[in-house]
Formats: C-alpha cells, structure tokens, sequence
C-alpha cells in the first residue's frame, strides 16, 4: 500500500493519515500490529509526521504457513490474489484454542504448497463450523488489505437453509439488533437496547407444513445472524442445537453459503462463484420436498 502526502493529510500522522484515507479503525490496528512503514524509502513508526509530498509505503513480512494438511479442496474459484473454496460442514476455517490442526488454512497450505508456493492464506470472510459453503480467502496480506480497504461491502453471500414448518411469509426483512448474551461468550440474542443493528433478508423457496427452504442475504454480518433471528421468528434451523433446532432430521444447523459475488480490487472485474446445497441439506430437500423442483 502506498500514498503521496497531498496538503490536505501534511501535518498528521501516519496513523491519522490512514482514518483521514478511509481505513477503519479496525483495519488500523491491523495495519499497526502486522505492517512496517516507510517515509520515502526509510523506516519510520506509524506517529511519524511525514513532510508535505513524501511517499508512505506500508509493507508486510513474509509469514510462514500453517502446517498442511493434505485433504482434496472443492476450489470453486481462483486467480493471482484470491480463491473461493466450497467448504464441508464440521471443518473449521482456522485454528481454536482447543483445535490446531486439521483447519481449512491448513488445507489450503497444502494446496499452495503444490499450486502457488508464493501465496499464504488470509480469510476475508469466516463460516461457522457446522455451515458449509464459500469461503473467499486472500493469497497475500496485501490482497486482503486491498478487498478490506475499498471492496469489503462489495462482498455478498447468499445462502440456503432449512427450517421446521411452512415459513410464515414469502418474504421478510428482519431488523432486530443483536447482542451478545450477558451470561454466554458464545451465545447471541436479540436485544433491542443494548444490540448492534443486523439485518436479515429471508425469501421462502419451497415450503409444507412441515419443513421449509429459504435463500437468505444479510445486509450485515453480526455473530450467528441467520440462526439469531430465524430462532427469535420461531423457526430455528434444522439441527441447530445450539439455538433449539431439532436434530431428528440433520444433525448440524442447515445452514448452506451458495453463493458469493465480490469486486476483485486489482482487476475491477466482479466476481460471481456458486456451490451445489451440500449433499445432507439436499437429502432432506429431496426427500420432504422435492416435488417443488420438478
């Protein structure tokens, strides 16, 4: 990343350059943790002044890769800066405290190691564990600094769910702010003082009385959005025990991303990637709902 020092950022510094330049104040504190900066070719700190007409340049250090794990990858999309994988229900996208190995970063490793040995995993977006479906990973921090930095809302997933019973409406906007629950570092609620706005846009794809399928995009990306206000309308996912799904018909929630568009910064193009409902979700399309896609 790179600027010239123009009138209008002469006499602030680094770090208040980059807020004057668009960056959020999240994407700062990354900046300031991973980048090193540079004022006309020497090292400087992020509270240096620079002169009016110098050039900043913010550089990364090579990382190194997470130990890889040899597993087939549904790749659905990828070119120099970035890849969309279609991931299965129950892989993590990147290691927990309690989990290390076996993650879809570790997978991705391995698959650099074999296809690109200059490219290291970054995520831009994550899933849930149980969620399967598209993941968009950056190749370098500079190509996840650069969808961060101007595209990030250009990002869109769709996604495809299963719940109990004839869904009460063939559309719905849901716009109840979301919460952490105050005795759950897991758990989130709605919560109409205290939440951060989120919003829900559910269509009814096919339905009985008994089961419904619905295509979902989000407008925000609160913590378990989708399973927070489909639970607090009455209809939690299928298999979502966490939110009080039933587990009789699938054992994890029947949450699918199928599809994901994004603007691809260094090329300007946009960027369209779908994945097939994943094999379980479809074996209960099938089987209580078919008929509506003959």
């Amino acid at each position: 990343m790179k600027w010239i020092v123009t009138d209008a950022l002469a006499g602030k510094t680094v770090s208040q350059q980059l807020r004057l330049l668009g960056i959020s104040q999240r994407e700062r504190r990354r900046l300031r943790r991973e980048a090193t900066v540079f004022c006309n070719g020497e090292r400087v700190d992020f509270h240096t002044l620079p002169p009016l007409a110098a050039e900043i340049s913010l550089q990364w250090p090579v990382p190194s890769r997470p130990p890889a794990w040899h597993i087939p990858l549904d790749i659905r999309y990828e070119d120099a800066q970035y890849i969309v994988v279609n991931k299965p229900a129950g892989m993590l996208v990147h290691a927990t405290a309690k989990e290390r190995e076996k993650t879809l970063l570790h997978a991705l490793s391995a698959y650099f190691e074999r296809h690109d040995a200059d490219a290291y995993p970054h995520l831009i977006q994550r899933l849930d564990r149980n969620t399967s479906g598209l993941v968009l990973v950056a190749k370098s921090p500079q190509a996840q600094h650069a969808l961060n930095r101007n595209h990030l809302a250009s990002v869109e997933r769709t996604y495809r769910a299963l719940v109990p019973g004839r869904f009460f409406t063939p559309y719905a906007e849901i716009t109840w702010p979301i919460a952490r629950c105050k005795d759950s570092i897991i758990l989130r609620e709605v919560n109409l003082t205290e939440g951060k706005p989120a919003v829900t846009y559910v269509t009814r794809l096919a339905a009985n009385q008994q089961l419904s399928y619905l295509g979902i995009r989000l407008k925000t990306g609160r913590t378990h959005q989708i399973r927070v206000h489909l639970t607090h309308l009455g209809y939690p996912l299928l298999g979502d025990d966490l939110y009080g799904g039933s587990r009789d018909i699938l054992t994890r929630q029947a949450l699918h991303a199928a599809t994901l568009t994004f603007m691809q910064p260094y090329t300007g193009q946009t960027v369209r990637v779908s994945a097939p409902l994943a094999p379980d979700m479809n074996a209960v399309l099938e089987r209580h709902l078919s008929h509506y896609f003959r």
